[in-house]
Formats: structure tokens, sequence, C-alpha cells
């Protein structure tokens, strides 16, 4: 006869059995990523002595991050889940001061997997968006409360890691003296998973 604790044990190992093959099936790698994009409000536009100008835009200009790529069905590769962090920014500098532009986009995409493309949606949530100044932009600060918006992507896998492609993302950011600006921007995107 079976007693109750052993009956017990004996599912709790087998719900960790199934679930330890489960997670050894399911393809981990890691992701790093670099994107140059444009878009959005401007923030501020720097003229130089020389007549040059430079533009800060909301949605730009750089950003690079990491994070993991998860199969999401433990027998195939054909979807996947992207969780990265990045750092995104903009800046203008002068030999009188500085303006830059900074965030950390929080994303989670689901992508869609063929052989030679894939093409993904997903959330980006940004953490700390702040504008700040120093020299001749001292005082230009400005700061934003953390803002959700939406990323689509569609990438070239030109080889069994790198990948090449196009994104778009939606995001509002709200000031913290209660006004708005729009982040949104459109981008070329590389990196590779491991």
């Amino acid at each position: 006869m079976t007693t109750r604790p052993n009956m017990i044990k004996g599912i709790l190992g087998s719900a960790l059995l199934i679930t330890t093959s489960v997670s050894e099936a399911r393809e981990i790698e890691w992701v790093i990523q670099a994107e140059l994009s444009t878009g959005g409000d401007k923030i501020a536009e720097v003229i130089f002595d020389d007549g040059s100008k430079e533009t800060i835009y909301g949605g730009g200009a750089y950003m690079f991050g990491g994070g993991i790529l998860v199969d999401t069905l433990s027998d195939s590769s054909i979807y996947q889940t992207q969780l990265t962090i990045n750092y995104k920014f903009d800046s203008s500098n002068a030999s009188n001061g500085d303006i830059s532009w900074d965030r950390y986009p929080l994303e989670l995409i689901q992508f869609f997997n063929t052989d030679q493309w894939r093409l993904g949606a997903g959330l980006s949530y940004h953490l700390s968006p702040s504008v700040s100044g120093s020299g001749f932009a001292s005082g230009f600060d400005a700061n934003f409360d953390d803002a959700l918006g939406f990323v689509a992507e569609i990438d070239y896998l030109f080889d069994d890691q790198g990948f090449i492609g196009g994104r778009i993302s939606s995001i509002e950011y709200k000031s913290e003296y209660g006004g708005t600006m729009d982040g949104s921007s459109i981008g070329l995107i590389v990196g590779a998973h491991f």
C-alpha cells in the first residue's frame, strides 16, 4: 500500500522530471544588437560657429543592447521570444557644452521565423527617459515618465547567427511638467545570437 506522503513525492518527482525535460528541450541563446534610428519630435537643434547644425529627435539615434532568445515551443525554433535590455541615446557635443537624450528600452518581442527571415512584434518599455545639458545648454534638462510602446521588426538572417533588418516603434513620453513628446522611430538594426 502506498502512503499519501510517498504518493505526493512521486507526483512532485514526475512533475519535476517533466519540467526539466521541457526546459532542456527549449533552446536558449544570447542576443546582442545595435540600431541606428530616426523619427519623433524635435528635442533640440544645435547651431555651430561654422553654421552647421545637429538636431536631436525623440526617436533617435543609437541603441545598443543584449538579452536572450528562447524557443517558444519546445520542439521548434519557428516561434521565438526575445527579451533584451538596451541603452538608447543621442547627443550633440560642442567645445562649450553638450546636450544628451538617454533612455533604457526593455523589450519583449515574439518572432516568427522562416529559413532566412524573421518577423516580430512586441512591447518596448522605456526606463528613465531624460534630456540633460551642460555648458551653453545648462538648464536644458527634462525628465520623462517611464513609457510603454510597441515595436515591430523584420530581419534577414544572413547566416546561422547574424541578422540585419528594419524596425519601427511607436511610443510617447510624458514630461514631468505634463507635456508629451513623440519618441516613435524607424531604424536599421544589426545583431547576432549565439
